[in-house]
């Protein structure tokens, strides 16, 4: 990192540490977090699955104004990666132990009472040394999940309404050094059941309003017939995530 000049990596650092603590500083949605963070994180339990769906839109409330593509994890204390506003619930459950990612392991050494020595503090630029101090871990490094370099900030949260052991989680946002595209929502509804979707019936062709069939159009008449009969039960079975 440059200690001579604010590069674009320590702007989005800057930017990202901006909406952790936005998030953090919402009382309200810390405290679903807390709650959150007590389920068993499965696909088949309800109450991982409808707490997970209302964080994802109570962030996802945080983050309209912004233009940014913003990352948005929550890791449990041992290492769990519990939350991601890119993904599904059903992909969260997939997502290996992050306790060893550089961002999470500085923050939680902080945390535990082993805060950066000040000669490691020294090679942060200038504008990132009071972040750092403040137990704040940074990275700027390739995801191991979506391939892109992201400029990672992670924080630990925990305060005195719970157990230690049960209250603390680590907040993680990170910003792609590369903004390829805007920003498109993903769709996190959970479906439970396949969707079917109804074909619409085909539009009457000419001949069928005047009556007239010869051998110029009977192989038309012949699609359209059996088309007819096959589409109103016609339908196509998706799946949506």
């Amino acid at each position: 990192m440059c200690t001579t000049s604010i590069t674009k990596s320590t702007l989005l650092l800057l930017k990202s540490k901006f909406i952790l603590d936005k998030i953090l500083n919402d009382k309200d949605l810390v405290k679903k977090i807390q709650m959150f963070i007590l389920t068993e994180r499965a696909l088949v339990s309800d109450d991982y699955i409808n707490s997970y769906l209302e964080i994802d839109k109570y962030i996802a409330s945080i983050l309209e104004t912004e233009k940014l593509d913003i990352r948005v994890a929550i890791i449990k204390s041992d290492g769990q990666y519990f939350f991601d506003n890119t993904y599904t619930n059903f992909g969260v459950v997939g997502i290996q132990n992050h306790n060893s990612r550089p961002e999470v392991l500085f923050s939680i050494n902080h945390f535990y009472g082993n805060p950066v020595s000040s000669s490691n503090l020294n090679k942060y630029p200038t504008q990132l040394k009071k972040m750092v101090s403040q137990g704040y871990g940074l990275s700027v490094r390739s995801s191991s999940t979506n391939k892109k370099i992201q400029c990672y900030v992670a924080k630990v949260y925990s305060d005195d309404s719970l157990p230690l052991n049960e209250n603390i989680f680590i907040l993680r946002v990170s910003i792609p050094t590369t903004q390829t595209q805007p920003l498109v929502p993903i769709n996190k509804e959970l479906v439970k059941s396949r969707k079917i979707i109804k074909k619409p019936p085909p539009q009457p062709p000419k001949w069928l309003k005047t009556g007239n069939i010869d051998i110029s159009n009977v192989f038309e008449v012949t699609t359209f017939l059996l088309s007819s009969a096959l589409g109103a039960n016609a339908s196509v079975m998706s799946d949506t995530m």
